[in-house]
């Protein structure tokens, strides 16, 4: 018995099965999704004492380096918890910023440290820009508008939990 080999033309001339395009398109929405994932971060609910506020959450690399870089106001939010997979010293810079800001450090909870009305830096090169760096060591950083701890009565040692 012989068995007749298919030639190249034969070949590309056969069209892929359904279940190979829905796997491409499986796997290119899938590899949107991640990278999509990587720097827009996704929402929570803050309680700060008794104030609740909606903070954007930057847990990746990609978003932890972004913060609030870039944007115009803070939209329907009230400002940005980022989430360090360490506990450390984190300095925080104005990078691409056009709004000041408000700076707290959280550690077990707690707010341990403050910087009030850091303001932007607009053509300043990454290596001059001021670095803030609390006096303790923490794992989380919440970014509000400049005025923020100041009109809610924040203090070091006040309470945040997280709602949602």
């Amino acid at each position: 018995m012989f068995f007749r080999r298919k030639n190249s033309v034969e070949l590309s001339e056969k069209k892929p099965s359904k279940i190979n395009k829905i796997l491409v398109v499986v796997f290119i929405l899938s590899l949107a999704w991640l990278t999509i994932g990587q720097f827009h971060p996704s929402s929570g609910i803050l309680k700060i004492k008794d104030h609740t506020i909606m903070v954007y959450i930057a847990n990746t690399p990609a978003m932890l380096h972004k913060g609030l870089g870039k944007r115009a106001d803070l939209d329907t939010h009230d400002g940005m918890v980022l989430l360090f997979p360490e506990t450390a010293r984190h300095a925080i810079v104005m990078r691409d910023m056009q709004f000041p800001i408000d700076i707290m450090w959280i550690h077990n909870g707690k707010v341990v440290d403050m910087v009030k009305h850091a303001q932007i830096e607009p053509g300043v090169p990454e290596s001059k820009l001021r670095r803030y760096r609390p006096r303790i060591e923490a794992n989380t950083v919440l970014e509000v508008p400049a005025g923020w701890i100041d009109g809610h009565n924040v203090v070091i040692g006040d309470t945040v939990a997280t709602v949602r």
